[in-house]
């Protein structure tokens, strides 16, 4: 596993962990109206940011979601990154600051990109952005029984949704929810587009 392998599993498990602790909290802060307008607010600018994308140029979306990425981490979750600068030092502790801080924008400008790029995920294939090596192993075992897939999230990896439809295989995801009922919507509107089962995380997947 690399080291943003490593990242993304230890902030998929943070957020996991976060959101069952509120689960089973008893007291829930009430939603006021300030609240609801915000999350109204980005719901509909992500929507419709989502909605340009479909028509943009490829580069031109993961560029741009590459910007977001870093701008929004960088400008407005300081404790994401303070804990992405403590993972690095600890993984790689060699790193100097100027390296950390190198490695921490490249993490969040490529989760950046991966969020824009479900916008043209059904252009990738057709226009050959992904190159696909050793697929006659995986037809091969996929023809002897159900097969569980194991896939690093290095790159794109919803580019799994696309590969899989390619090879004419169908096949369920155990997905983690987004933070918001707008990026979900996106998220699994896309992924059912090639055929997805899509399996939320917990005992039922």
């Amino acid at each position: 596993m690399s080291v943003l392998d490593k990242l993304q599993a230890s902030a998929n498990l943070r957020s996991y962990q976060t959101g069952t602790a509120r689960l089973n909290s008893p007291v829930q802060n009430p939603i006021t109206l300030r609240d609801r307008m915000h999350k109204n607010l980005h719901a509909a600018f992500y929507l419709g940011m989502h909605r340009m994308m479909l028509h943009l140029p490829v580069d031109w979306v993961s560029a741009f979601g590459a910007h977001i990425g870093w701008f929004i981490v960088s400008r407005y979750k300081p404790k994401a990154l303070h804990q992405a600068r403590r993972n690095i030092a600890r993984l790689k502790p060699e790193l100097t600051s100027d390296q950390i801080e190198a490695f921490c924008e490249r993490l969040y400008r490529n989760i950046g990109r991966v969020i824009f790029e479900f916008a043209c995920l059904p252009r990738l294939f057709p226009q050959g952005r992904f190159k696909i090596s050793g697929a006659e192993h995986l037809k091969a075992a996929c023809a002897q029984g159900p097969v569980v897939l194991i896939y690093l999230h290095i790159g794109n990896w919803e580019g799994i949704s696309p590969l899989m439809q390619h090879l004419g295989q169908k096949f369920s995801d155990i997905y983690e929810p987004p933070h918001t009922e707008v990026e979900l919507r996106i998220a699994n509107e896309m992924r059912r587009s090639f055929g997805v089962d899509l399996l939320p995380p917990g005992p039922a997947a």
